[in-house]
This record gives structure tokens, sequence and C-alpha cells, in this order.
């Protein structure tokens, strides 16, 4: 009995160490997959410009004015942050948000918003990679480079004069007064602070993704 009890226990420890093994080559085998190379890739790996990881975005190959094939059904807020969800990025600016008709005013024509929203595809031209002679500009792909400093691309849109980076947490002005616009960065409507309980609140979208259209990932 003890001896059938030993060989059960022993099996039973055999397999277990089994499917663990199987579980962590199966892991590692899905990070392989997700890395262009096969291999982990190192802080400043670049598959942009290269013409060799189409498919990292791409459904399958697509032809100059032709359908994209674009994963994540072009979504391009889905499909950057695929890799650049833990960029260290100087400025990061919010996506996925709709400015007002006053800032929608200041936008040019070649800055395309996303169904009337800003998304990364509205400061990045991320074909500029399949064109032969852009080549020359920076892998940021940013539209109308190259650029003097860096602020200059900022004042394609914003007020040279009134630049400032925006701070959706700072919402109260010398007098004490709320800042009602800065609220709506994140609220459907500005919360009235004197009845509403949080149960009241309505955001714009869930409160990971609300964080996440400022705050990089990974960043600060």
């Amino acid at each position: 009995m003890r001896k059938s009890i030993s060989v059960i226990a022993t099996t039973a420890v055999f397999i277990s160490q089994f499917l663990i093994n199987d579980m962590v080559l199966a892991k590692q085998n899905q990070k392989d997959r997700s890395s262009p190379t096969g291999a982990a890739m190192s802080k400043d790996f670049n598959l942009h410009y290269t013409g060799k990881y189409c498919k990292e975005c791409h459904e399958k190959i697509p032809r100059p004015g032709g359908d994209p094939f674009l994963k994540f059904k072009g979504d391009f807020n889905k499909l950057c942050g695929k890799c650049h969800n833990s960029a260290q990025g100087n400025y990061p600016h919010p996506v996925d948000i709709k400015p007002s008709a006053g800032k929608k005013g200041g936008i040019p024509k070649s800055f395309p918003l996303v169904d009337g929203k800003i998304s990364c595809k509205t400061c990045h031209d991320l074909y500029l990679q399949c064109q032969e002679s852009s080549k020359r500009k920076k892998m940021t792909s940013l539209r109308g480079a190259p650029f003097k400093k860096r602020t200059d691309f900022c004042f394609n849109c914003h007020n040279k004069k009134n630049y400032e980076m925006q701070d959706a947490h700072d919402q109260i002005d010398e007098k004490g007064k709320i800042y009602a616009n800065k609220c709506l960065y994140c609220h459907v409507k500005m919360p009235d602070v004197k009845k509403d309980e949080f149960k009241d609140i309505k955001l714009v979208k869930n409160i990971e993704a609300v964080c996440q259209g400022c705050h990089v990932i990974g960043g600060n």
C-alpha cells in the first residue's frame, strides 16, 4: 500500500514538473513570437525604416494606393501602443481626445484627426518609412520634420505666446476658482463639487484609459 502511494506521489510530482516546464516554455515562446527578431530587443531597437518588419503592423504586405491591411482595424492608438506603451517620450501628448472648436481651428489640415480626435497619426506620418526619399528624416516620423527645436513642432498647433505644458490636475486658479475646461479632460461634464458623490461622477472613458491618455505606461 505504502509502495503504491509512493509511486503515485512520485508520478504526480513528475507530471506537475512537466506541466510547469511546459507552461514556462510556452510563455517564453509567446514572448519570442511578439518580438520581430524572435529574441529580446534592446531599448535602441527600431523596427521602422528597415523594410523587414512590415507584418508587425500590417496583416499582409500592402500596396501603394491600396488597402493598408492594418492590424487592430486601423486603430493607430492601439497599433502604436503595442510597442510604444513604455516609450520614454519627452513631451507625451494626450491622444483619443476631441479638441474644442477653438483648438480644432488651429490644427493644420496636414495633421489629420481620426474620427474628430487626436491620435498618434495626427502628429506622426507612419507612411514616411515606406518612402525611399524619406529615409533622411528622423525615425520619429513627425509631420513637417525636420525642426530646429523640438518645440517648433508643437507650435504647428499650439499658440507660441500662450504655450505651456497642460496639467489637467492643476485645476484651481489664483482666486480659488476651478478651471472648468480642465475638468473635461477626464469628466463628461464638470462635477458639482458641493453635492456630487463618487457614484455620480461620469468619466469620458474607463479610469485606466483616462490616465493613459496623458501618462505613458512606464513613463512619467
